[in-house]
Parts: structure tokens; sequence; C-alpha cells
């Protein structure tokens, strides 16, 4: 992880006019000198002088024309917020990187994290941004780093006081946990002020939180007169239209009323940093895949993200010469979590889990589901399995099992453990029917391909002699229904970072958050944290995966801290919470006709414009990442600048 100031590019500035030539002088000097003046007063009156434009396409953008300007309203601003709006630090998920933005310094002292704000930047209606803006922001969101707070004080304009509960989770988690937490600048307190300080009257009043759960502020939010009273602030605050519209802290404000399907954004002159902004306007074009996929082609798109079916992407290579794929790896997996609360199925027998994962062939599956992917041995890890050897010592990649597909090792620990084929079906111990039952949420995206990844998981099942149903259900009622247990197996983002790589964050999100219901594990009732079963290290020791990570944030011996971490990524992989079927890549379009700045530009030729997919070592590995939108947000707009065609 470092922390980085944004790669300053070269200042780029047209001159519509081109360079100014004098005439030659004729013995009549009056009548030339009086023409030319009546030629440059012509001239001002009717240049116009040319904008620099980024022209995205895009699945959908929520329609400009109802937005009010509060975000918070059900009118979402789309990209009018993502591009709108600032934060102390942004970071980028994959690369780790923390850009100060609105943060000049950050010190830690004791239990007080101290931030230095940036003076004189403001909104785009003139106010100026201050300490008082942030904390309104905490006030009303629930940030992640409000769990481990007590206060946040503004000292004067430019300095906020965070003071973590005891103990304190060591300084970079400190960090991580600050920079991970929105855009805290897209709250203008002159405008929000009544829901803010009604916000900040109710943490006050809240009561204090029980021992042994963990809530914001070190508060019980789920006090029922709280919870009341919260609930009605916010409602009171989701009617609130303000006068001004949308308020912009970052580069770009709204630029006129658009369609749902053609948004426009300017410049945003009283921008702190607008001298690194080189664009003069971004648009968005809402389009369907098939239309992106004929403005690429025709190279009418300047941005479009994701990859592509790999006959689909080198078809749109081939028919211009200037969009440029750039595929990332993506710290994130698709796979299957065993649900061991299944009535259907045996998901509470470690070696049926452990027999499924030996049945699963992976490379077909990853075929349809990401041509870019790549595929693992291992049945789960917690972490992106990509970071492994980053965070995992060698001793214990060695230790890690492998689940190679084998149907003998399936068919022999089955049997072992008491399972019989009858005809073409297993049965189980008893002697009872399986049928794997595998929910899918109606809403992924793509669903084709989500679908058919799916139907061949079921279908290799099935040829092995497990009976198996692929059951997909429409969003809305998703939830509700592995709640109650009616999935086997459920089809999710598995073994991912959606912030930073460090394995506390994602061991997290897999043992302690939602995943966990996935997994079916049961809830305490006093804290709502899951509960596991006896499970054992590499070592034969006990290990509880909540208890372990909720002191981890407070380990500051790193090598200890990693230690711990690494138990319980071997446990994942020994236990087989799920099945990871491959890492997906992303990527992003860009077009090198318009843009300029982009990586290893002078080689989009050797590489036919199809990039590789960059290694950590990259020396262009953060700009690289900084390309896709949602790993860093607005930060590739730091570097990129208009290209020679860019009219």
């Amino acid at each position: 992880m470092a922390i980085l100031y944004p790669k300053q590019s070269e200042a780029w500035r047209t001159s519509p006019q081109g360079p100014y030539k004098t005439a030659k002088e004729e013995p009549n000097m009056k009548k030339v000198l009086l023409l030319l003046l009546c030629l440059t007063l012509v001239m001002s009156a009717t240049t116009v002088f040319a904008e620099s434009s980024y022209n995205m396409t895009w699945a959908g953008n929520p329609d400009p024309a109802t937005y009010n300007g509060n975000q918070w309203s059900g009118t979402a601003g789309g990209w009018m917020w993502d591009l709108g709006t600032e934060a102390m630090f942004i970071f980028a998920r994959l690369s780790d990187n923390v850009y100060p933005r609105l943060a000049t310094d950050i010190q830690h002292n004791g239990n007080t994290t101290t931030v230095k704000l940036r003076e004189g930047a403001k909104y785009s209606d003139g106010e100026e941004i201050t300490a008082k803006d942030i904390w309104g922001w905490f006030m009303l969101h629930r940030q992640p780093v409000a769990r481990y707070l007590v206060a946040i004080n503004v000292v004067d304009d430019y300095t906020l006081d965070f003071v973590f509960a005891e103990p304190v989770p060591f300084d970079n988690m400190r960090l991580w946990l600050l920079a991970n937490s929105g855009r805290n600048a897209g709250m203008p307190y002159h405008i929000y002020k009544p829901f803010v300080d009604r916000a900040a009257e109710l943490w006050e009043m809240a009561p204090p939180v029980p021992e042994g759960k963990i809530d914001y502020f070190q508060k019980d939010s789920t006090d029922a007169d709280f919870a009341a009273e919260w609930s009605k602030n916010w409602t009171e605050l989701a009617k609130f239209v303000p006068e001004q519209g949308f308020v912009a802290s970052g580069p770009y404000v709204r630029d006129g009323n658009f369609t749902e399907a053609d948004l426009r954004l300017k410049k945003n002159e009283l921008y702190w940093d607008a001298e690194n902004i080189k664009f003069d306007v971004i648009t968005n074009k809402a389009v369907t895949a098939e239309q992106g996929i004929a403005m690429l082609k025709s190279a009418d798109s300047d941005c479009y993200p994701g990859s592509l079916p790999i006959d689909v992407a080198l078809s749109v290579l081939e028919s211009n010469k200037d969009t440029v794929f750039y595929p990332t790896v993506d710290p994130a997996c698709h796979g299957l979590y065993f649900n061991q609360k299944s009535v259907n199925s045996p998901m509470h027998d470690v070696v049926f889990r452990k027999a499924i994962n030996y049945v699963i062939n992976k490379t077909p599956i990853r075929e349809i589901g990401n041509y870019y992917g790549s595929e693992f041995d291992y049945s789960c890890t917690g972490i992106p399995p990509l970071f492994l050897s980053k965070y995992v010592s060698p001793e214990v990649m060695e230790k890690l099992p492998l689940y190679t597909t084998d149907h003998e090792k399936a068919a022999q620990i089955l049997e072992e453990a008491g399972y019989k084929k009858v005809g073409n079906l297993w049965k189980d111990p008893e002697g009872k029917d399986i049928k794997v039952v595998i929910g899918v949420n109606g809403g992924w995206q793509p669903a084709a391909v989500v679908g058919n990844v799916n139907a061949m998981v079921g279908e290799q099942l099935r040829e092995f002699g497990i009976d198996a149903e692929v059951l997909v259900v429409e969003g809305s009622m998703f939830p509700e229904r592995l709640k109650n247990n009616e999935f086997c197996m459920s089809f999710e983002w598995i073994d991912v970072s959606w912030s930073f790589s460090d394995p506390y964050f994602t061991l997290r999100d897999f043992y302690m958050g939602t995943y966990a219901t996935h997994m079916g594990m049961p809830l305490d009732e006093a804290t709502g944290l899951p509960v596991y079963p006896e499970l054992l290290d590499y070592e034969g020791k006990p290990i509880d995966p909540v208890e372990a990570l909720l002191r981890m944030p407070y380990i500051n011996d790193t090598e200890e801290r990693l230690d711990l971490a690494q138990r319980l990524i071997w446990v994942a992989d020994e236990y087989c919470f799920g099945i990871n079927l491959y890492q997906n890549v992303t990527g992003i379009w860009e077009n090198r006709a318009t843009t300029s700045g982009l990586p290893y530009q002078e080689k989009i030729d050797e590489y036919s414009q199809f990039m590789p997919v960059p290694e950590v070592d990259d020396p262009f590995f953060a700009e690289i990442v900084n390309l896709n939108w949602g790993f860093s947000g607005y930060m590739k707009l730091m570097y990129l600048h208009p290209g020679p065609e860019n009219k």
C-alpha cells in the first residue's frame, strides 16, 4: 500500500486560432492597419473555442431530468455523483494506492487520528469546503470506520480529530478505514445542515452499545427510539429538494438538462485541482450491449467498460485501429457457496462438499463465464487467490489442499463416508435421495452467461450421479428464499476484495458478512455475528474465525497478524465452504485517437490493440488499474488528456 499524490501530467492547452501571422508592410499602412483591426474585431466576435470531450458509453444512467440534486431523494445522480464529488482520500482497489485529495496530512497520536484538510477548496456554488462538511457526512452516513470510533471532533475549519475506541487499530488500518469512507465531501453542510445536526443530536442521545456488540460510535443504533427518530430524519431528508440543485465538490458539474440516454458534464472551474483536469466535457450515452459494441467498432466511443466474448473483442479491434482494450484482473471470483443448513442435500458434511470440488471441471465453466479469467485448484480461500503469494508463507502454501477434477477420488471419499451409488444416483449414508438445488439471483448480469455457468455446474453434477437443479429467482425474492434455506448452493462473488487487499477486509467479508448467510451459518442472538462449528487449523488447534477477525485490526505486529490470516485462509480451503469457479477479469476500452496519456500508448500497435493483463510489478500497474472507473473513480482523469483527433 502506498500513499500517492496524483501524477501530474504536463499542461495541455489548445490554441484554436493557431499562430498569428503578420501581413507584409505596404506603402498605405493606415489602410492595412484599419483592415487588420476590422478583421480582428470580426474574429473575436465569431471565433468558437473548441471543447475537448471524453465520450463514454455505459449500460445505463439514472435519468438526469429527474435528478433534483439530492443524492438521497431516490433520484440518484449516477455519473453526476461519481464525477462531481470529492473526498479526503480516494483509494484504488487492486493496487491498494491511497490518493490524498482534500486531505493534506494525517497524523496518529494515541487514540486520535488527525486529518488536515486543503485550504481554499470550494463547492461549485462558491462556498468553501471545510471540516464541518466532512463531519456532516460521517454524522449522517454510517461508514465502517465509525464502528471503531467514539467521536469525530471539528478542531477548526481545516482540522478533524477522529477519536478511536480502545483498543486502537494499528496506524495503517486507521488510514484504510478512513480512505474507504465514500465521497465524504458530497454533502455540503450549508445545504444539509438541519439533517446533519439532527443526526448528531441522535448520536448524542443514543444509549451505549451492549457489551460484546459492535456498533457505530459505540452507540446502540438498534435501540427502538433511536431507530425511529433516525428513520424519521432520513424520511425528511429524502423529501428535501435543494434550491441550488446538485452542488459539486469534484471535477465536473452538470451541464444543462439531458435525457436518460445522454448526459453531459462540464469541467468544474471552481474545483481545487481544475488545472489537472484536461477534458472540458464528459458525456455519457446509455446504450445496450449491441449499441456499445457498434460504437466501439466505429470508434464513436472514447470509453466502454468490461470485457467482451473473445470473438466479439477481436472483431471490434479489427474494425478500426484506434480502439484499444486494456484487460485487468478483478480481485473477485465467481463461485458457489455451500449452504450447511440445506435440507435437500448433506451440505453439512465436509466430505460431500469436498466431493463436489473434485467433481467440477472448472475449465469449460471458465471459458463460458470469463474467457480471460483464471482457474485455481483450491475450493475457496476467503481472499482472491491472486493475493495468496503476497500474504501466505511458502510453507503454508504447500499445506493448502488442492482439488483437481478427479471423479474417482470423489467417488472414493463418498464411499468411505457411507454414501452409496444406487443405479445412476448417489444416496446419503442414511439411504436418502440427494438433490442439489443451485440458487441464482435473477438480477445477475449478464444473465445469459450466469445462466450458462450454473447450467454447466448442474450438468456436471448430474453426469457424476448427483441430482441437481438450477433455480433462477427474481432478484427481490432471492434474499428471503436464501434465508429460508431453499438453496443447497448459491451463485455469488466469492474470494473477493471490495476494498483493500489486506486479508482482514477480505476475510471479514467472507466469514462475517452476508456470505455467512449463504453458507447457512446461524447468528448469535446477542451480537448478530455468525457462529461457526468447531474448526481446526493446520496444526490441529481450534480456531474461531469471528473471534480471530475481531482481534485482527488491533494486532500491530504484521507477522503475527498474517499468521492468523493464513490459518483462516487454510480453514476456508480445507473445510470447503464453497467452490471458486474462476477469477474474474474485467477491462476497459479506450480510444487512442481522442485520448492521450494511455499506459504503454507507444506499444499499442505492438500488441495489436489487445494489451496484456498487467502484473502487479508492472511500472504502469497503477495507471492501468485506474483506467477502470470502478477501481479508483475519476483518478484516470489526472493523467489522461485529449488526443490529436479530439474535437
